[in-house]
């Protein structure tokens, strides 16, 4: 019996009571394009702070609903292809921001909702969770029901539009939600590395110091030469290093110190019968 109580004592010294962690990041936006605050000159990405003003413009959407008129209209018009997609879609995810940059954009805007165009906002959320049980990164957008429905319309002008000039049509077939996966490679420092687990094409580095991630895609040209790029985003925590304090998934550890707690007390009143 002692050989049995030594045994499960050892058993609970080894076995590891380690909470789960998770690390979630929200309305993560392009930190690049963004100017210092007297506007002269870009500032760093790694010095930029996520803002709220920022995320704001960065996924605000424009749209026009579709309008086979208002398309023969700018036909007649003389612009050209380019000039009518933008016509009917306008985002500003690649905008150079600032504080007179916003003031301008927000009066573009206002302009544009004047001239029918339906503004949407979010018009998507990204989120990455950081998962330290099974180390892997899930980066995954959410495109709202309005947005969605601004694809459509955005969608129908490019049909319209390639139909007009003879030109193959291809469907969008945009995903509402979509997940990508990353395994963990190395962390270290507050740095966090991890390769896409479907394409050792696509890796994310993410900075846990200041919030800011880097989606890396690596190709191989036809000369053999390595074409690399690169995207800043910047993110506002959600949830720093959560402590899972479900204590239900540890039932059995419970049930065997409540065993051995028993076990002991059961030997520790015979052994004193024993001696009286």
């Amino acid at each position: 019996m002692k050989k049995i109580l030594f045994l499960l004592i050892i058993l609970l010294l080894i076995q590891n009571f380690s909470y789960a962690k998770l690390i979630e990041f929200e309305k993560c936006y392009n930190s690049e394009n963004i100017f210092n605050s007297s506007e002269t000159e870009y500032e760093k990405v790694e010095n930029v702070n996520w803002s709220e003003d920022y995320y704001k413009i960065r996924y605000t959407l424009l749209y026009h609903p579709f309008d086979p008129k208002k398309y023969e209209n700018i036909v007649n018009s003389g612009k050209n292809r380019g000039d009518i997609m933008f016509e009917s879609w306008i985002n500003f995810t690649d905008n150079e921001l600032g504080p007179k940059k916003i003031k301008n954009i927000l009066k573009e805007i206002k302009k544009r909702e004047k001239e029918g165009f339906k503004k949407v906002f979010p018009h998507s959320e990204g989120y990455y969770s950081i998962s330290t049980t099974n180390n892997i990164i899930t980066r995954t957008k959410v495109f709202t029901d309005d947005a969605m429905n601004g694809y459509s319309h955005h969608e129908s002008w490019d049909r319209f539009n390639k139909k007009k000039k003879g030109e193959q049509f291809s469907p969008w077939n945009l995903e509402k939600i979509t997940n990508t996966k990353y395994k963990i490679d190395t962390y270290s420092g507050g740095i966090i590395q991890a390769t896409d687990i479907n394409s050792k094409n696509y890796k994310v580095v993410i900075n846990l110091k200041n919030n800011s991630i880097i989606n890396i895609s690596e190709f191989v040209g036809a000369n053999g030469r390595i074409f690399k790029n690169e995207s800043f985003l910047i993110c506002k925590p959600l949830s720093a290093l959560k402590k899972n304090t479900d204590y239900k998934q540890y039932w059995w550890a419970l049930i065997l110190i409540a065993a051995v707690i028993f076990f002991i007390y059961t030997q520790t009143g015979r052994e004193l019968k024993i001696k009286k």
